[in-house]
């Protein structure tokens, strides 16, 4: 990721200005980029070698360890001390991250998990795991599953992670994701903790059946095709985030 970022550098990119997010979107969502410069996006994002970089070569000042940001970054971090003295901003930082827990699995920040259980962060919260935005796609149990981290997996599970929930995009549980990845000790884990009815065979064809099919695509279509904005916001995953300017003009016209 530094090397990225120096290639941007000497090609021109700016590297102070804050980031702001396009209004005029179809999918509005908190990112956690908005109104930060990349050293901020890079601290509360846990890329700890690319703020390095950015304060080192690049000449831009270090992020300040203070409030709910401060509070963020030191929790990726693993850094209790910090954590310990900015823990009265827990609130505010969990209302702008509410899924850091997620992030911090995709990461594999595995020392920040127990430190954002403790500070409340809800450890069966849906978020993005490939980019730090607040979509309620997948847990961090399905991200360690995905990923093969056991360990991580057991530690979850011991902090109350739901062996039985399931994803927003896939509708397929931690289990499903081990199994459809190869992860096959992950999933040995996982099966007997999975409800029964919601456990794999451990087959690519059964695993797809799991993954959204007619039945669960129908619906959201015909209310698209109806111009039904309500019903699609129910029935899509992008339900917290569709907004009905942009539902009419993306199908007023179809």
């Amino acid at each position: 990721m530094r090397d990225r970022v120096r290639l941007l550098a000497q090609h021109g990119a700016d590297l102070r200005t804050p980031f702001k997010s396009a209004e005029d979107t179809l999918v509005r969502c908190v990112n956690a980029c908005d109104g930060r410069t990349p050293a901020e996006v890079a601290a509360i994002c846990g890329c700890w070698a690319v703020v390095d970089w950015l304060v080192e070569q690049g000449g831009v000042p270090r992020p300040a360890a203070a409030g709910a940001d401060g509070l963020i970054a030191a929790a990726l971090a693993g850094d209790r001390r910090t954590v310990a003295r900015l823990a009265g901003h827990a609130e505010a930082a969990r209302a702008q991250r509410p899924g850091l827990i997620v992030w911090a699995a995709s990461r594999r920040a595995w020392p920040a998990i127990p430190l954002l259980a403790e500070l409340g962060w809800d450890v069966n919260a849906r978020a993005r795991a490939d980019v730090p935005v607040e979509q309620e796609w997948e847990t961090a149990l399905h991200a360690a599953a995905g990923n093969g981290e056991l360990e991580a997996a057991r530690m979850l599970i011991g902090l109350g992670a739901d062996p039985g929930i399931r994803d927003a995009r896939f509708r397929a549980t931690p289990l499903g994701w081990a199994e459809h990845f190869g992860h096959q000790a992950t999933a040995d884990h996982l099966r007997p903790l999975t409800p029964p009815e919601l456990r794999t065979k451990g087959t690519r064809k059964r695993q797809a059946e799991n993954l959204p099919g007619t039945a669960d695509l129908t619906g959201t279509s015909a209310a698209a095709q109806d111009h039904d904005h309500e019903a699609f916001c129910v029935l899509s995953p992008y339900k917290p985030f569709i907004t009905q300017k942009h539902f009419r003009k993306n199908h007023a016209s179809r």
